[in-house]
């Protein structure tokens, strides 16, 4: 007996506690009923700042029915509770208060008790002046109407035996479920198995109570017991058995014990329970002897939803009791209370139905545990990555700075680098290996420059072109020794040949051509062919370094301003707003969001500096969309010191023929540029129609800075910026002259230097209703 208690015994850490509280379940200590069970009612007593030391019995009464036998077959189960010397009983569920009530009554009329989670009880208050409680009726009606609403197969069965305390279950769930115009209660048998799905009946829920303690019942009740109705019954179970297992219907959980874990333990998806029990646990799909054989063991969760009282609730509403008895207050002027009762559902069991469920379809309606973080906070989550996103960008834009004062530096190393290669060259000539040669009459012969002896070492010219001159050289051999017919211009030419000894040279020949000889000088250049090979692989890396730089500047800025209105529309959601709003900011969060996928995606895939390989996905679009959606995207970008105005066309709506996210990023870009050069007044996006031209105008006029005509001719160059002291790489003007010269439209702008800008650009209208993709 003591090993069983310690067991299920929890004592507060507080020491002197100034009083002692003996928790009594009715089960074992596994699930909710353990440690959760334990450290929610410890901080609930701590929150009210009681100075209590609590100890938990777990009385197990699924398993034994009579738990505390000594060796005598004595109960002592009295005797147990009063070794605590609690001050207050805290009593647990259904099971453990019927005990108690069917054990002497004298706990109940000397110690202050507070029940809870009971369903069902012919408990009377005046009986008992020192109790008090909280009363869980199951509402069966409900759990059916949800069993109905979530299209599970047939109809429901519920699990419910006969005796004890269930009797009066029984009658409660028959009261809760009595409307006839929804409901049949199919409890005598009156309709067969075979009947549940008739089209008869598709306007009410039938719902049968069967029992698998004493299923000789399950059967039309009669007074007589011939063996005709035991057989009924006996077969009725195994019918209902079957079906369940078969998934043609489903179970309706309003007790926690074996029978009924039997029937819950044949279902095949999760179920529905009307009762705190066991929701969130799991259940194993095999028996033993299909594991015995070698089938794959799993779990899936036992239900997936219900209308119950949970488990905090059961425990916040005891220990306010609690604490109202043991400051003083007289248990009996304290009348019974009813939990409150919600929705609720279990995510794991949600992702293992057929189809998955939503989880956007249900979170109003139910309270959903289990949860991960990315699916129950998504605004939340797609703010953070997209903060992120923009702390990367702004590390790119930081780099990217860093790389284009780099860059000037390394032009300025590799004008020097030139410099010193001059003198270099100089210093090769000087001491370098050279010789003089002559062509007459088919011959070749040699004369070292270092040397004053006559012409010598003679060779016949297609001899000596076998032997000594490399063949990627033959060309030009044949060209400076007149072998084939060449421009007499050509005075210089690089072949590779080898000397006497057998070494290889590259060699540097100038040459003059008379009318029957041809003389010339040749001079080693091995160290200058070095040279260069090393300054184009130089050259090869720094375009590379050029062409990544270039490459981060374009994803950066093109990104910039999807990415802030994601942050920006996130932020208003979450701070709260109509319905209305919500569902336009949801809408232009997930536009923004493609818009975004879309210019990542094509930069992982063409990773260029221009916009020679930029795909384009042309189609039909309206203009009024195009260009109202910038306006809602870069509302809430404008800075809060300019007004930010709207000049949309006043006639009908117009379609072109364009792609909606590159022409969006040239109308994002010239308002960034507005919104930063701006520095009061306004800004203005708008758009009209030209008829004569045959085309709409889309326009961002500011009453900024201004450009001078001397600055205007940068303004189309990458990285071109007018003079002044404002923060950016100046990206943005060439890609959008490019984005629109490739829809075939037209691209200008008009400036004063102090009073502002206007930028344009044209695209034809298409009068086609046909739409088409490039």
């Amino acid at each position: 007996m003591l090993s069983l208690l310690s067991c299920g015994m929890n004592a507060g850490n507080r020491k002197d506690p100034d009083y002692t509280v003996l928790v009594l379940h009715s089960y074992n200590d596994m699930g909710q009923e353990g440690s959760y069970f334990r450290n929610y009612m410890e901080n609930r007593f701590r929150h009210h700042g009681m100075n209590v030391a609590i100890y938990h019995v777990y009385l197990d009464l699924i398993h034994k029915e009579t738990p505390f036998l000594n060796e005598n077959g004595e109960d002592r189960f009295v005797d147990t509770v009063r070794s605590y010397n609690p001050d207050i009983l805290l009593i647990n569920d259904d099971l453990a208060f019927h005990y108690i009530l069917n054990k002497e009554d004298v706990l109940l009329k000397t110690i202050p008790s507070v029940f809870a989670g009971v369903s069902a009880s012919t408990f009377v208050h005046q009986d008992y002046p020192l109790v008090t409680g909280w009363r869980d009726p199951v509402d069966l009606a409900a759990n059916c109407n949800l069993y109905r609403n979530l299209n599970y197969p047939g109809n429901p069965i519920v699990e419910l035996d006969w005796g004890g305390y269930q009797d009066e279950l029984r009658d409660k769930l028959y009261s809760n479920i009595a409307d006839t115009t929804v409901f049949i209660n199919n409890s005598d048998f009156h309709l067969e198995y075979s009947d549940l799905s008739s089209e008869k009946y598709s306007d009410r829920i039938i719902v049968s109570f069967v029992t698998m303690a004493d299923p000789e019942r399950n059967r039309r009740l009669r007074a007589d017991d011939d063996a005709d109705l035991i057989n009924e019954g006996l077969r009725n179970s195994d019918i209902g058995k079957s079906y369940t297992f078969e998934g043609r219907q489903g179970h309706i959980q309003v007790k926690y014990d074996l029978f009924s874990n039997s029937l819950i333990d044949l279902t095949r998806i999760p179920q529905i329970t009307a009762i705190r029990e066991q929701f969130g646990s799991f259940s194993n799909l095999l028996g033993a002897n299909e594991i015995e054989a070698g089938e794959n063991y799993y779990e899936r969760p036992k239900f997936l939803c219900g209308y119950f009282t949970s488990v905090e609730t059961q425990i916040s509403d005891q220990v306010h009791s609690a604490i109202r008895i043991l400051n003083g207050e007289n248990p009996r002027d304290m009348p019974l209370e009813t939990h409150q009762k919600d929705y609720y559902m279990d995510w794991n069991a949600m992702i293992q139905m057929d189809p998955p469920l939503n989880y956007n379809d249900y979170q109003e309606q139910f309270k959903i545990i289990n949860v991960p973080f990315v699916v129950a906070n998504r605004t939340l989550f797609v703010s953070l990555v997209a903060l992120g996103v923009i702390m990367v960008a702004g590390l790119l834009s930081f780099f990217t700075s860093v790389r284009f004062r780099k860059r000037n530096t390394q032009r300025e190393e590799a004008l020097e680098l030139l410099r010193q290669e001059t003198q270099r060259r100089l210093l090769v000539l000087e001491g370098s290996d050279s010789f003089f040669f002559k062509v007459k009459d088919g011959k070749i012969g040699f004369l070292h420059s270092s040397r004053s002896e006559r012409f010598t070492h003679e060779f016949e010219l297609e001899e000596y072109s076998k032997e000594f001159v490399a063949p990627e050289s033959y060309g030009s051999f044949e060209i400076c020794t007149g072998l084939v017919p060449a421009d007499t211009e050509k005075s210089k030419v690089r072949i590779r040949a080898k000397t006497l000894n057998d070494v290889w040279h590259w060699w540097e020949v100038s040459y003059r051509r008379n009318e029957n000889m041809i003389i010339g000088f040749a001079v080693s250049v091995d160290k200058i062919v070095e040279f260069e090979k090393t300054l184009q692989e130089s050259a090869v890396r720094a375009e590379e370094v050029i062409s990544k730089e270039n490459f981060i500047a374009n994803i950066t800025h093109d990104i910039r301003t999807p990415l802030n209105a994601i942050s920006g529309f996130a932020q208003l959601l979450a701070d709260g707003c109509s319905p209305e709003d919500k569902v336009l900011f949801a809408t232009l969060i997930r536009d923004n969001t493609e818009q975004l996928l879309d210019l990542i995606d094509e930069a992982v895939r063409k990773p260029v500096d221009s916009t020679d390989s930029m795909s384009f996905k042309i189609r039909r679009i309206s203009t009024a969309k195009l260009v109202n959606d910038s306006y809602h995207t870069n509302r809430i970008l404008c800075p809060s010191h300019l007004k930010f105005k709207f000049e949309p066309y006043q006639g009908d709506d117009v379609m072109i023929m364009a792609d909606p996210i590159r022409t969006s990023q040239v109308i994002n870009n010239f308002l960034s540029n507005a919104f930063k050069y701006t520095l009061q007044g306004s800004v203005t996006l708008g758009w009209t129609v030209l008829e004569k031209e045959g085309c709409i105008e889309v326009y961002v006029t500011d009453t900024g800075i201004g450009i001078s005509e001397e600055d205007s001719k940068l303004v189309r160059q990458r990285f071109g910026m007018a003079k002044g002291n404002y923060k950016g790489t100046g990206l943005g003007l060439d890609i959008c002259y490019s984005i629109i010269e490739k829809q075939n439209g037209e691209y200008g702008f008009t400036s004063k230097l102090g009073e502002g800008s206007r930028f344009w650009f044209r695209l034809p209208i298409d009068n086609t209703k046909k739409e088409s993709a490039v």
